[in-house]
């Protein structure tokens, strides 16, 4: 587990008033920074990295990035990622969504000074794995 303490050890320009988050339990559907196994249907497994990104601001429920580069994740624990492809998911397609387990994954996060020369440290942290067979995955 990463504490406050450690990061800071970790990269002295690191230094912000971070929080420390758990989950546990088996989850009901998939959150922002999951991993997710993406399937073909045609194909079979694309990618056993797929990233779930959830963005509120748009009318779909979710995106999934078959190929990320390192997410970033800010405070409220919404992750940011770059890389492709990506597909939309729909709210209706929850139902199809697999949970698989748990598994650590690298993520970044920016210190208090932003984007900056040794602003940004990489950590891991525990999220859940989820398996969907969609047909945009090719």
């Amino acid at each position: 587990m990463y504490t406050k303490a450690r990061l800071i050890a970790l990269n002295t320009s690191y230094h912000f008033d971070h929080r420390e988050a758990t989950r546990q339990g088996e989850p009901q559907y998939p959150l922002d920074g999951d991993r997710i196994i993406c399937i073909s249907p045609e194909k079979g497994v694309v990618s056993r990295n797929g990233h779930i990104q959830r963005r509120q601001s748009f009318d779909y429920w979710m995106t999934i990035c078959t190929d990320p580069y390192t997410p970033f994740i800010d405070e409220e624990l919404e992750s940011n990622a770059s890389g492709g492809y990506w597909i939309v998911v729909q709210e209706k397609d929850r139902a199809s969504f697999t949970f698989v387990g748990k598994e650590l994954k690298t993520f970044c996060a920016w210190g208090h000074m932003g984007m900056c020369a040794h602003g940004a440290i990489n950590f891991q942290a525990e999220v859940f794995v989820w398996e969907l067979t969609h047909p945009s995955f090719y």
